[in-house]
């Protein structure tokens, strides 16, 4: 898979703030390879 490291991002913009977390396998394997990362 191109452009995946395995984490993801969550952006609070009404706090201002963000944290980095590991991403599961298994949503991973359900959005077919990232396509779909954006989208939920």
């Amino acid at each position: 898979m191109l452009g995946y490291a395995g984490m993801i991002s969550r952006v609070d913009l009404s706090r201002g703030s963000f944290k980095v977390e590991p991403l599961p396998n298994q949503m991973v394997k359900f959005y077919m390879g990232g396509n779909g990362f954006g989208v939920r």
